[in-house]
């Protein structure tokens, strides 16, 4: 197929009409040459060749026939068609370069690899403006899709200074470096921001870098975005800028495997869903140990962590061992004092082949069944086909019932998001990671991502003032340390969960968006008046609700953790702290701190209860106190109207759904969206035994002309609801006396 394309380019098109033409021309000349005339063969295939130069003209004698007159006008229009073709292109592609550059709302991509090339599909779906994409070849469909779609692409050697300096970077409002070597990115990053930083430089009379900006920051901020595929190198980068990594100054870093880590983590609710099936805590089997776990622990540590404490972890490779091993050398904290019995113990290590394993009856496996059984099974190796085909064996061991049917996440880097993948809906397996998730190529483009980090600095910063050796974590946000704005965003990323445990549902949870909070919420009240009495007089006041000290004890933990992973420890004595050694007096246990510092741990979450609409960069959902309903099929119609979470019940004994029942119920699906409260939908599948998975593949829906599948009609009825509202299914063993609350 790729030679048949070969073959079939433009070029080798026009090439292959032009020699027709000249075969044809000849063949005509020829056709008209007297007989005995003195010429060869040779001389009518220079004759023909004229055609194209506009000479038309044959020895005296020979016969001009009607051949000769048709291929005079058909080289003389090939002839021109090429001439015009080829002024007119260069011409275009010259004013669309200039275009391009002058532009100062362009976006250029250095580097077409596949991760740029995901990002530039997602970009022309959202960005109006200019593109522009370097590197140092294209092939033909490449130029294809550009012309289509608009796209600039120019041949350029992107490690050239000189090259890099033509390009203008200073006048674009965004720069994705991802050539597909995380060294060559670094290297083309530099030079990128040396070429802004130069002529900024050069504009404002300014040999060094001004004091309110950062080096390489153009007007917009950080202009420069790198692409670093290894997320342990985008840690110790980021780490390392912190000191005096010159490579780090005015560049983002972004990582794939880090973006897709927290999607995921956002879209899978482990803790929520650890509570639909009963658990308090949710324990997760990661197979793998590569990158992309590492990066989805670092997540669930700073995430997921609920009233009720961390999730357990088991993570199963064939290198258990070496995996445990690089973890204690790149979070050496977390192995030190009581975070070791906090942490390090709950996650567990099994030596086992993923792509070996039998799910059904496996003996490797029976740890798993010691304590929490799995909330969620997530298939993260290296190699996708391994994923994929462990996933449907462990697919295939749930509807025998040799494993509790949960979640399975498999993670499909080659593979392509297509818009059913995009849509969701009841699957018990389901793919992440692919290299165009809408999803992740959203967090990475997004420009305000990092609004409500921004909004929890501004709030420290208003609160604190300067000391010497707290200067640093005082400046405004683009002048800030790495790891302190990483710390930022991680607690941005925990809030969802917070608001989770205190109780609210909206609208969102599954994309990681923030929702906005009634004012006249009893825990918001409560919060305001405790915040706005400040920190004297504790002793005086009235307790803070149980559910805010636990709220602000689960902070404190997190943030513990936090700390340690970005290589912080406890000091070792209460007054003793150095920001440059990484020392701090408060990595103690909750107990230990005073009232005013345990009030601390609710200024995130008092900095959300504050916030009016305006303040988001969304439209947001409003957040609704919890309130939980059992129904099943036929009792619809007593839904309530407040309800957040509806558990919608099909019992063991329901083998066909009548029409009249179909009917109701997608009356019901279609007026979703008008209750504003609704957030989950959740298909509880009940029964014991084989009844359970008997219900997946035989209770049946009536329809018009055929009978589908009880699931397969549920994911074509709710395929038009908000995709902001939560859809899950969940299998429960011995529930088929669940009955409407």
């Amino acid at each position: 197929m790729k030679r048949l394309i070969a073959v079939l380019s433009p070029f080798r098109l026009r090439l292959l009409a032009f020699f027709l033409i000249w075969f044809l021309n000849t063949v005509a000349i020829e056709m008209g040459r007297p007989a005995g005339a003195d010429y060869a063969l040779s001389d009518s295939i220079y004759f023909a060749l004229q055609f194209f130069a506009l000479n038309y003209e044959i020895p005296a004698g020979w016969d001009a026939n009607t051949g000769v007159g048709l291929g005079r006008f058909i080289a003389a229009l090939f002839a021109v068609l090429a001439i015009i073709s080829l002024v007119s292109s260069r011409f275009v592609t010259w004013v669309r370069k200039v275009k391009h550059i002058a532009s100062d709302d362009r976006i250029v991509l250095l580097g077409y690899g596949q991760v740029n090339r995901a990002l530039l599909m997602h970009l022309e779906k959202i960005w109006e403006g200019p593109i522009t994409v370097v590197d140092r070849n294209f092939y033909d469909a490449d130029r294809i899709r550009a012309r289509e779609t608009g796209v600039l692409l120019l041949e350029a050697d992107i490690t050239e200074p000189k090259a890099i300096a033509n390009l203008n970077l200073e006048k674009a409002c965004r720069v994705y470096v991802a050539s597909g070597y995380d060294t060559l990115n670094l290297e083309v990053g530099t030079l990128a921001t040396e070429a802004i930083e130069a002529a900024l430089s050069a504009q404002s009379g300014h040999i060094a870098p001004r004091p309110d900006r950062r080096f390489g920051c153009g007007a917009r901020g950080e202009v420069v975005t790198v692409h670093i595929a290894s997320a342990n190198l985008m840690s110790n980068l980021s780490r390392a800028q912190d000191i005096a990594f010159a490579l780090g100054s005015g560049m983002r870093f972004f990582s794939i495997k880090t973006a897709t880590a927290l999607q995921l983590v956002q879209k899978a609710r482990f803790v929520e869903r650890a509570a639909d099936l009963g658990q308090d805590t949710p324990h997760i089997v990661i197979l793998g140990s590569g990158e992309v776990t590492e990066a989805l622990l670092v997540q669930l540590f700073v995430t997921t962590m609920s009233t009720n404490g961390l999730p357990r972890i088991t993570v199963i490779d064939p290198e258990a061992n070496k995996a445990k091993a690089r973890m204690r050398a790149h979070f050496p904290r977390l192995f030190e004092n009581e975070l070791r019995a906090e942490v390090v113990d709950l996650i567990s290590f099994i030596d086992a082949d993923v792509g070996a394993l039998s799910f059904d009856h496996d003996p490797v496996l029976s740890p798993l069944s010691e304590g929490v059984p799995p909330t969620a099974w997530v298939f993260a190796c290296r190699d996708d086909e391994v994923n994929i085909a462990g996933a449907l064996r462990l697919e295939g061991a749930m509807q025998m019932l040799a494993q509790r049917p949960v979640p399975i996440y498999a993670r499909a880097w080659q593979g392509e998001m297509s818009a059913k993948g995009a849509d969701g809906g009841l699957a018990q397996t389901q793919l992440f990671g692919q290299r165009n998730d809408p999803a992740v190529c959203a967090m990475i483009t997004d420009t305000n991502s990092d609004w409500l980090a921004l909004l929890l600095h501004q709030s420290y910063q208003s609160e604190k003032t300067p000391a010497s050796d707290q200067d640093a974590y005082l400046q405004d946000w683009l002048a800030l340390p790495e790891h302190v704005r990483r710390t930022n965003r991680w607690a941005a990323q925990h809030l969802p969960q917070k608001l989770h445990d205190l109780g609210f549902d909206w609208r969102g949870k599954t994309e990681g968006l923030l929702p906005l909070v009634p004012k006249d919420n009893p825990i918001a009240v409560a919060l305001a008046q405790d915040q706005a009495a400040g920190l004297e007089a504790l002793d005086e006041r009235d307790p803070l609700p149980d559910c805010l000290l636990r709220i602000a004890k689960t902070e404190h933990r997190r943030w513990v953790i936090d700390r340690a992973l970005n290589g912080w420890k406890y000091s070792g004595a209460t007054d003793v702290r150095s920001n440059r050694r990484r020392l701090h007096n408060k990595m103690v246990a909750f107990g230990k701190l005073t009232e005013a510092e345990k009030r601390l741990d609710l200024a995130a979450l008092s900095v959300v209860f504050g916030m009016n609409a305006s303040d988001f960069p969304y439209e947001p959902a409003v957040a609704h106190p919890r309130k939980t309903q059992d129904v099943a099929l036929d009792q619809l119609e007593d839904v309530h109207r407040d309800v957040t979470h509806l558990r919608l019940i099909v019992p063991a004994r329901l083998t066909l759904i009548s029409q009249e029942i179909r009917t109701a119920a997608e009356t019901f699906i279609k007026e979703l969206s008008a209750n504003p409260a609704l957030s989950k939908v959740e298909i509880i599948v009940a029964g014991d035994g084989e009844q359970l998975m008997g219900r997946y593949d035989h209770a049946q829906v009536l329809l018009k002309d055929e009978t589908l599948p009880l699931i397969g009609w549920l994911n074509r009825a709710f395929k038009g609801r908000d995709p902001a509202m939560a859809f899950d299914l969940t299998y429960l063993p011995g529930a088929d006396d669940l009955h409407a609350a």
